[in-house]
């Protein structure tokens, strides 16, 4: 251990045992001095019996103790005030090393923190707690034309678009009375050739802070930004506006077809043959159904399912319920769930088959008769049942060998939509299909 190394290591001791003593009651001080005191009043008074008599006095220690009493009643005194001062002097010297170092620390996190600040390339801004601007980073001069001698001692709130003054005021209010709060607001900055930027200011209230003792404002220009969104979003608009117009003319043209189909059937007199344009033009409606419900909505990427089966259920029940038969149809339909188109128009070619073939067959000699149509969302999973308590189907029928070309379209648009499908034929007849979502 070096010279240097012992001296270190005296002194803590030092201060170790300093520290002990100053940490001492008064009580304990004078017991410590009158512990000390008789110690050395009994050695010197034994010496002193032994050099004189040439024995141990039992007197000389008695008057040994008086002296104790009398040595501690001036000393004690004087030890508790000599400790108390220089107690109160080894405090104040180390708030003093304290208070030195706290303030060095704060001195070097502020060189650091404008350090930081003069070499951000995004504008930083710091105002004090009614607006004025107190420190402005060299970049305003690139991003807005303004040196920071320009902008410090001003109100933040003069260079505002007018019609964002409300709004900035009234989140600046809130935020100064919250230290530490984070907040964000979107505005027009006033830049220093007169137009104005769109600009993103991030703040957090920092008034608080020993070192900063303000608000600090990061602010973006997002200008740019902002001319890019309104450019997608215009050209979103003229994009939605033309498939809507599609979608307008694809069903016009959809119901042209049905209409000539229609004509041609009323020039028919074989009923089969009538029964096969009926068909077909009911297809076509559930398609054009489709597109004006697309052109309807305000998205052209969704369907609202339960609005087009309903309509979709009322024309075929119009095209095909005649005489006296009463057909009660219920729809159980999660209102929430909406398609896609393709998957909407593969559904509604399928309802449109089951539904003809119900109305058509399964009532025959009925009075009245029952047809429900349930749509539902389990997971990631759409079940649709359509049942009806008919006449049920034949015994043995098996759609993949039946001959009728509903039954393959409903075979095909099960397939479309990756679903599956499954028959029941007891106590009218049930036809379940489920597809993923």
């Amino acid at each position: 251990m070096g010279f240097l190394s012992k001296k270190l290591f005296r002194k803590e001791i030092l201060l170790k045992h300093f520290n002990t003593l100053f940490s001492l009651k008064k009580w304990q001080l004078i017991l410590g001095t009158f512990i000390a005191a008789e110690f050395f009043t009994f050695v010197l008074n034994s010496i002193q019996s032994f050099l004189w008599w040439d024995y141990w006095s039992f007197e000389l220690i008695l008057i040994g103790t008086i002296d104790a009493l009398f040595i501690v009643s001036i000393l004690a005194p004087l030890v508790i005030t000599l400790t108390s001062q220089t107690a109160k002097y080894a405090e104040y010297r180390r708030k003093a090393e304290e208070d030195a170092k706290a303030q060095a620390e704060l001195s070097e996190g502020e060189k650091k923190f404008r350090l930081y600040l003069e070499n951000s390339v995004d504008v930083v801004t710091v105002v004090d707690a009614n607006g004025y601007i107190i420190y402005e980073s060299p970049s305003s001069k690139k991003n807005f034309g303004y040196e920071p001698a320009d902008l410090i001692g001003r109100s933040a709130f003069e260079f505002i678009h007018p019609d964002d003054i409300k709004t900035v005021l009234d989140l600046f209010t809130r935020a100064v009375k919250k230290p530490y709060s984070e907040n964000s607001i979107e505005l027009r900055f006033l830049k220093k050739n007169g137009e104005w930027a769109n600009v993103r200011v991030s703040g957090k209230n920092m008034i608080t802070d020993p070192i900063i003792k303000g608000i600090v404002l990061n602010v973006f220009d997002i200008t740019e930004r902002i001319k890019i969104e309104t450019q997608l979003k215009k050209s979103i608009a003229e994009k939605d506006t033309l498939m809507k117009e599609i979608h307008h003319r694809v069903k016009n043209n959809f119901m042209t077809v049905s209409s000539l189909l229609f004509l041609q059937s009323e020039l028919v007199n074989e009923p089969k043959v009538t029964e096969i344009f009926l068909e077909c033009q009911n297809r076509i409606r559930s398609m054009a159904l489709i597109h004006e419900k697309l052109y309807q909505s305000e998205t052209i990427s969704e369907i609202d399912v339960y609005s087009y089966v309903q309509r979709l259920v009322s024309y075929i029940q119009s095209s095909y319920i005649t005489g006296s038969t009463q057909v009660i149809i219920n729809l159980e339909i999660d209102e929430s769930i909406k398609l896609e188109p393709e998957k909407a128009i593969s559904m509604g070619l399928i309802l449109n088959e089951l539904l003809s073939n119900i109305f058509k067959y399964a009532f025959q000699g009925k009075e009245s008769g029952t047809v429900g149509i349930v749509l539902l969302k389990k997971a990631d999973k759409y079940f649709l049942i359509v049942k009806d308590n008919g006449i049920g189907l034949p015994e043995g029928f098996n759609i993949s060998t039946s001959n009728s070309l509903g039954f393959k379209l409903v075979e095909m648009m099960t397939a479309q939509m990756n679903g599956k499908l499954s028959i029941s034929g007891k106590n009218g007849s049930e036809f379940r299909i489920e597809f993923p979502s």
